[in-house]
């Protein structure tokens, strides 16, 4: 959820705050989460040191009958990222999220976990693409809303 100076910080017209975009690449076969921030110093957030990287991501939007897939393109200038993710028997997953830079302990936005497959690299970039989990045998929740259930709503 959104903070009340995330929210400043996005609607000022200028402001000094600016947001910086982290992920984190986990799953079997990589021992040590990789983590990386868009900006042009590593950040400790919550502990953990997110490394600076140049990347881009288009997340998955979900519609009414299926989910679109998404994509990430990372700089991998000094190949840690190339070498961790060769030969893994499972797609790693991804977590992205947004945090102020003044306030990097305290999300701002918080994607669900990405599938992250179909990976591909050279020399200057990894570019792979991410999905969702396929939801659509799980049941919907269902609140009933009526003077029993809910009392309060109706006094």
């Amino acid at each position: 959820m959104v903070t009340e100076a995330g929210l400043r910080a996005a609607t000022d017209r200028e402001s000094g705050d600016p947001f910086l975009t982290c992920i984190e690449i986990s799953g079997a076969g990589i021992p040590t989460p990789l983590r990386f921030v868009m900006n042009d110093e590593d950040i400790i957030s919550n502990g953990l040191t997110y490394n600076r990287s140049g990347f881009r991501y288009k997340a998955p939007a979900q519609g009414d009958s299926i989910a679109s897939a998404g994509r990430l393109r990372i700089d991998n200038v000094d190949r840690v990222l190339s070498q961790a993710v060769m030969g893994l028997s499972e797609d790693p997953q991804v977590i992205i999220f947004e945090i102020l830079k003044s306030d990097p302990d305290t999300a701002q936005m918080l994607f669900p976990p990405f599938r992250f497959f179909g990976i591909g690299w050279d020399i200057f970039v990894m570019e792979g693409t991410l999905g969702v989990p396929d939801d659509q045998d799980e049941p919907a929740v269902s609140l009933n809303m009526d003077p029993t259930e809910a009392p309060g709503l109706f006094s």
